[in-house]
């Protein structure tokens, strides 16, 4: 079940054709460049979750990925970039991580034990435009920004799968699962062949909120992919009952995956919900440094890191924070015109669960 896997996607170099562009125009308009991406993975590490899992096993029910590289210009508030996206979640049940990982690497099955399987899959790969405009009051205490997002969905996955493994042996099980309204661009767990690859047509909206409550209190909300959706026109998709009535057996005697399928597979068209993600974030100015408490939320989890911000002149600052969900500590640093983030549970990034990293660069010309 290679449903675990997932893709890997490469950016287009956009910013040059910006930056040449906004030079002919005006010194009021300011190229920038952002790129984020947070991985995270509870049962093995996101190294061994890229390697199918060939590694280390701890109980977990969860994963995902959540990457943009966007590269755009600024002028008097008005704001127009190009992007790349990759979202990337997985919910699945404690069973079905034991077994697929004992499936995976050869591991003694717990000969007699029902193992209750549920995974559910969310992917989306994206490119796309956005046309957002920001604006500060005249008591700069808050400013609002907001945005709309014009998405041409690349890559789909999402569904639900749900049944029971029974381990006959420590090598060869039955099993008898369902797959509902499950559909892709690449079949990964049957490997259905694929005509054409499907293509959607989306839109998201995004808000954001910096906020200075009081002289020392102030928050900032950011909320992305609001009412998001990509309309995926005839959308491969597979709803079935998967069973083991004809079973092959490899060279060791161990069983290989190879389901007999009841079913439709057929494609259609299909409306696919972006999840929303929010970051909220509430910070006191002490006399040298900041405290924060922040909050980033996704569909399957929500992160709490508190932390400080440390001054070290009127445009730059350091920020170290520890993120108590992920047992993650973080580290940046920003200045007017570059900042940096990382983030990790692990010295070693081959062992780390968590890892993340930001960068942000403008150029004002």
């Amino acid at each position: 079940m290679s449903i675990f896997q997932h893709g890997r996607q490469q950016a287009a170099p956009l910013f040059l054709f910006l930056l040449t562009t906004a030079s002919a125009f005006s010194d009021d308009i300011v190229p920038y460049t952002k790129f984020n991406s947070f991985a995270y993975s509870e049962a093995v590490s996101i190294s061994d979750f890229i390697d199918d899992w060939q590694g280390d096993y701890q109980d977990g029910s969860i994963a995902l990925v959540n990457s943009k590289l966007e590269v755009g210009i600024e002028y008097s508030g008005l704001q127009l970039s190009f992007f790349k996206k990759y979202n990337y979640e997985l919910k699945f049940s404690k069973d079905t991580a034991e077994f697929y990982y004992q499936t995976q690497n050869k591991k003694p099955l717990d000969i007699g034990r029902t193992y209750q399987l549920n995974i559910e899959p969310h992917q989306i790969y994206s490119e796309g435009a956005r046309l957002g405009y920001q604006h500060h009051f005249s008591d700069k205490r808050l400013s609002v920004q907001f945005g709309v997002s014009y998405l041409q969905g690349k890559k789909l996955t999402t569904g639900k799968l749900y049944g029971t493994a029974n381990a006959n042996s420590d090598k060869d099980y039955d099993f008898l699962f369902n797959v509902d309204d499950y559909f892709y661009s690449e079949d990964r767990l049957f490997e259905r062949p694929m005509e054409q690859v499907p293509e959607g047509h989306g839109y998201s909206f995004d808000a954001t909120l910096n906020w200075r409550i009081t002289p020392k209190l102030f928050t900032q909300i950011e909320l992305t992919d609001l009412m998001g959706r990509i309309y995926w026109k005839n959308a491969p998709y597979t709803t079935a009952v998967a069973t083991s009535d004809t079973k092959q057996y490899d060279d060791e005697g161990y069983l290989t995956y190879k389901p007999v399928l009841s079913g439709v597979e057929s494609n259609r068209n299909f409306t696919q919900r972006l999840p929303l993600y929010a970051h909220l974030q509430l910070g006191y100015q002490l006399p040298l440094i900041d405290l924060i408490v922040k909050t980033d939320h996704t569909a399957i989890k929500n992160f709490t890191s508190f932390g400080i911000n440390l001054p070290t002149s009127k445009i730059t600052q350091w920020q170290f924070f520890y993120n108590v969900t992920a047992k993650a500590l973080s580290m940046g640093y920003s200045s007017k015109y570059f900042s940096a983030n990382l983030i990790s549970d692990s010295i070693n990034p081959d062992k780390a669960h968590t890892l993340g990293l930001s960068l942000a660069l403008t150029l004002p010309l």
